[in-house]
């Protein structure tokens, strides 16, 4: 199995695509960003008359202003922004229409930059720090504040929301820190984990097809036995997306550290603790899981086509929860977000969507994880069974039929 191991190593590393994967993706992202900034960039405050807002969705939006440094929307803001003397007066213009969204500037904002952000119902295309930028923007061009207002001004807030129907505040509402911020934690961690495991166990797949069309497979399981051709296999590959893994969370570190000067929304993103170790977990038992399913495809298929064929119905399985993001966000404990939790397609990917938005006990965490692990290693053990002699030599696809006795049989 070591043989394999550095065999497959060395193989797919100097793949073009995988390299072009590894470092040409996050350097020309990384490019980007920094053209942006240079085309954006300049001082701080200079030529603010000039800023184009992206307001998403709102049109107009209020504020109430505890702190008494607010007192007028100011030039930039005048035409969207209206300021009201108390909350009440602010939720009553938002029942009445009148205003989209609403933010709350409390006494201490000076001090813990904590704004609190009033929507009718939880949207993504509400959510949104503009209107607050344009008021302290405004501030600055107009009155000329202090330096420590300014350097607040640099890292505006880290908003509280607190979501209500229209009706009335249900029971089960309760506010949530920085609901956008875990939104870009939801995808990015996501993202990662589908983006490493289709990049690298899709050489898996195509290995094992290249091997046997080029009949090299023959050479190779007379040297070693099926079953440690496909660990060595799975395991290299295992390294190459882990390795992925480092190089995009370092570039992402990086651009983060970059957009800071620039007030880009990445400021001020920070990853709790306990969402780091969950995501591992999730992460390496989706890989083990979907490394199986990619190498069993790869054992029964004679070509790319008919395995790409194959792989597109578990791709489409694989991403579901994506499909239904706006459904995590507004229910994330409910049945569709359970139901995908506990099949063990999505489960990864579910999982961790939901643990960057809401609290998942660590009972259900123990139940998730022991679902998940029994599949995974029933999905290594057909993988095994199918990664036989009879199979990989085979030089037809097995029909549904006869699956069941390549897996099950002697």
């Amino acid at each position: 199995m070591r043989v394999v191991f550095m065999y497959e190593l060395k193989q797919n590393a100097r793949r073009k695509g995988f390299l072009f994967t590894l470092f040409g993706v996050p350097v020309i992202g990384l490019a980007i960003l920094f053209f942006i900034m240079q085309t954006t960039g300049g001082e701080p405050f200079s030529g603010l008359e000039d800023i184009e807002f992206d307001m998403m969705e709102v049109q107009v939006a209020g504020y109430v202003d505890q702190t008494g440094a607010f007192e007028t929307p100011g030039q930039l803001a005048e035409d969207n922004l209206r300021r009201f003397d108390t909350s009440e007066a602010a939720r009553e213009a938002l029942d009445a229409g009148e205003i989209d969204v609403y933010f709350v500037i409390p006494p201490d904002y000076f001090d813990s930059a904590e704004i609190e952000f009033y929507a009718p119902t939880f949207s993504l295309v509400l959510i949104t720090r503009t209107p607050m930028r344009q008021l302290f923007y405004s501030q600055v061009l107009d009155n000329g504040l202090s330096m420590e207002t300014l350097s607040r001004v640099a890292t505006p807030m880290s908003f509280e929301r607190i979501q209500f129907s229209l009706e009335e505040v249900g029971e089960n509402d309760r506010p949530v820190n920085d609901e956008a911020q875990q939104m870009t934690l939801v995808n990015i961690s996501g993202l990662l984990l589908v983006f490493t495991v289709f990049s690298t166990n899709g050489y898996l797949m195509q290995s094992v097809i290249e091997e046997k069309s080029s009949r090299l497979i023959e050479l190779l399981i007379a040297a070693v036995r099926p079953t440690q051709l496909l660990a060595g296999k799975i395991i290299a590959l295992g390294v190459l997306g882990l390795l992925v893994v480092v190089v995009y969370v370092s570039a992402l570190v990086l651009g983060a550290s970059m957009a800071t000067d620039t007030g880009v929304f990445l400021d001020g993103l920070s990853v709790p603790t306990h969402l780091w170790f969950v995501g591992i977990i999730y992460y390496l038992l989706g890989y083990l899981l979907y490394s199986a399913i990619f190498g069993a495809i790869g054992a029964v298929s004679t070509s790319l086509s008919e395995g790409s064929s194959v792989l597109s119905v578990f791709i489409i399985l694989i991403i579901l929860p994506y499909i239904f993001t706006t459904q995590f966000v507004n229910d994330p404990n409910g049945l569709m977000a359970m139901g995908f939790s506990v099949f063990p397609l999505t489960a990864p990917i579910a999982m961790i969507m939901r643990a960057s938005i809401t609290d998942i006990s660590i009972l259900e965490h123990v139940v998730i994880i022991a679902i998940l692990s029994v599949s995974t290693l029933g999905m290594l053990w057909m993988a095994g069974r199918l990664f036989r002699v009879q199979t990989l030599l085979s030089g037809k696809m097995p029909g549904p039929r006869e699956l069941p006795r390549l897996i099950f049989g002697g």
